[in-house]
């Protein structure tokens, strides 16, 4: 229950913020949505995040520095029923309980749906920035984001401003065809 806690405290509800779609330019809304009140009228709990960094965090410091085994990608897994073994990349085997999918597209949720389609997103912006960011390699993670962003709205530039460059991080952006388990029960 504390790590339960600790998680909640940690996320926020998306339905305290303003949703929608704004133009990042403009800074004009083009839909302003409300996520809280569909789901409290419905008896649904609303929508809580938290960023993935925060989250593996909470769950490291709850299992111990001695189970977890970095660098060690799951390349294939088998359910035997009672339990379930865990082939990793460096050879090595362990058996479980259970598994839990915390590599998001990758091995074990496709495994668990072989017919996923995996397709990385690039936006058309996005080559144009790639192109725009060759002759950015030298600039620090920061001041590159604000060129490329330069002429933006307020909103956009000052969140910039107020992340420490150690905290911004690429991540590249993937999607598959929804499914609707994410989970083998035997």
């Amino acid at each position: 229950m504390d790590v339960a806690e600790e998680v909640m405290k940690a996320g926020c509800i998306t339905g305290d913020r303003i949703n929608g779609l704004v133009d990042g330019i403009s800074g004009n809304w083009y839909v302003k949505f409300d996520t809280f009140t569909p789901a409290a009228e419905r008896g649904l709990p609303v929508t809580r995040v938290i960023s993935r960094m925060t989250l593996q965090q909470i769950l490291a410091r709850a299992v111990g520095d001695d189970i977890i085994l970095n660098d060690s990608n799951v390349i294939d897994f088998v359910d035997n029923g009672d339990k379930v073994t865990v082939k990793l990349e460096n050879g090595q085997q362990l058996d479980g309980d259970f598994l839990v999918g915390a590599d998001g597209i990758w091995v074990v949720n496709y495994k668990l749906d072989p017919k996923m389609l995996l397709i990385q997103v690039i936006p058309a912006t996005l080559v144009l920035q790639i192109l725009f960011l060759q002759t950015l390699k030298l600039l620090g993670k920061k001041e590159r984001l604000l060129k490329i962003f330069d002429g933006w709205c307020d909103n956009v530039i000052d969140l910039l401003h107020a992340t420490d460059e150690e905290a911004i991080l690429r991540r590249d952006i993937y999607d598959r065809i929804p499914v609707m388990s994410w989970e083998k029960v035997v």
